[in-house]
């Protein structure tokens, strides 16, 4: 079912996705998003939040290939992950949605402090590459 993208593997595979911890969860993640639907995306989105830097990967793959727009929110959210390269797949992922992310991007830009300096800048570079998409 999972090389057929069929939609019935979806509760098995977040499941799994959930108490997986290796590249294994990554690639389950991954895979959620070739099928990309509502539940796929809500647990990718749950797998954002797990210690397993590779589980984390996986699932920004999957939803940058979902490509729903209910990621925006959650992916900006994880922009300061402590993983560079899961940092550099939330900045494309977001560049990626291009106009569709701007306006949560702005909000979380107005919601920044002036201390959050590195974030602010990233924020901000995010806008403009997203804008001219």
């Amino acid at each position: 079912l999972r090389e057929l993208r069929d939609e019935r593997c979806v509760p098995y595979l977040v499941t799994k996705l959930r108490t997986l911890t290796d590249w294994g969860a990554g690639f389950i993640a991954h895979e959620l998003g070739h099928i990309g639907t509502e539940e796929a995306v809500v647990g990718m989105i749950e797998a954002l939040d797990r210690d397993s830097r590779l589980v984390r990967r996986g699932a920004v793959r999957g939803l940058a290939d979902a490509a729903n727009p209910a990621a925006i929110g959650p992916l900006i959210a994880h922009l300061e992950d402590p993983d560079r390269r899961t940092r550099k797949l939330i900045f494309d992922t977001l560049v990626g949605f291009g106009n569709h992310a701007a306006p949560a991007i702005e909000t979380a830009l107005a919601e920044t402090t002036p201390q959050q300096g590195r974030l602010r800048e990233l924020l901000s570079r995010l806008l403009d590459l997203a804008t001219q998409s």
